[in-house]
């Protein structure tokens, strides 16, 4: 086996560490997340506001981690004479001469992936949640302003919350019945 010069071995730990810190945080985010859909299924506001909150910083780390991770990779890359977008973590394990190290970012990569890909399915049933709450809200506003009986005022929004929404052009969205 060739030798590795120490600088290639400081680069593949350096990104090896970024990868591990980016996997811990979207294993926190993916707690986070699910945490969130329950908080979201009882309706508890105040608690789906701390929890967007604690994401949000999470993904501001994350994102100083990802911009270490493209540092690393663009060493990488010009270690190797490459153009860092060329360059995959698949690519710099296949690359990398120590076989224990390679099978580490190997595991890291996989990881990652499968995190990122329950956070994305988490984000995606959290998202119907929230579209059923608010044409939930919707529905409520509309039954709302119908009385009994009389005129139905119409709505300026609609049932998505679109401005207009169900307001007949030269028409006011307002109309007021008034009895004696």
């Amino acid at each position: 086996m060739p030798a590795i010069v120490p600088m290639t071995v400081a680069l593949f730990e350096d990104l090896a560490s970024v990868l591990s810190a980016q996997l811990d945080l979207y294993g926190q985010l993916a707690v986070l997340s699910e945490t969130e859909r329950a908080a979201l299924v009882s309706h508890e506001p105040e608690g789906v506001f701390d929890l967007v909150r604690r994401k949000e910083t999470l993904l501001l780390r994350l994102r100083t981690l990802d911009e270490s991770r493209e540092l690393s990779c663009l060493r990488l890359a010009r270690h190797w004479n490459l153009k860092a977008g060329e360059l995959t973590v698949s690519e710099i394990q296949r690359r990398c001469p120590d076989v224990a190290m390679a099978a580490q970012l190997g595991e890291l990569r996989d990881a990652l992936r499968k995190i990122l890909t329950r956070i994305q399915e988490q984000n995606a049933r959290n998202s119907v949640i929230c579209r059923q709450g608010m044409d939930l809200i919707g529905e409520l506003l509309q039954a709302s302003s119908r009385p009994a009986g009389g005129e139905c005022a119409a709505s300026g929004y609609g049932l998505r919350g679109a401005a207009g929404a169900g307001m007949t052009p030269g028409h006011s969205p307002i109309r007021i019945q008034v009895t004696s």
